[in-house]
């Protein structure tokens, strides 16, 4: 598979973005945009699902970091939900898997909000 696609769904309440394929340079853009267009301006939360991303380089973890950056900075909380080994690994290697909440399941959700 070849990009990203992107579904907007709710999980327990909380605004989520099913993704599916390739986060990178090529696609960091988009997947920016659709994050900007329903994160609230006040206290945003987001779950992004990330069970279906197959590959992840730099640019599209940089996009992730960017986004909680932005999230904290506005007192909301961002959520990854269904990482693979392999994007976990891109996660450890680059030394920035305690900036995020990463949740084993959908039902962790309710106890950490």
């Amino acid at each position: 598979m070849s990009g990203l696609q992107i579904t907007e769904t709710s999980i327990n309440g909380v605004p989520a973005l099913g993704l599916e394929g390739r986060i990178d340079v090529d696609t960091a853009p988009e997947l920016r945009a659709r994050m900007h267009k329903i994160l609230p301006s006040k206290r945003p939360r987001l779950v992004l699902e990330l069970a279906g991303v197959e590959y992840m380089d730099t640019g599209g973890l940089a996009t992730l970091i960017e986004a909680q950056l932005n999230v904290r900075r506005r007192e909301g909380d961002l959520y990854l939900l269904g990482l693979t080994d392999r994007i976990l690994e891109v996660f450890s290697a680059n030394r920035v898997t305690d900036m995020f909440t990463i949740l084993e399941d959908e039902e962790a959700l309710d106890a950490d909000s």
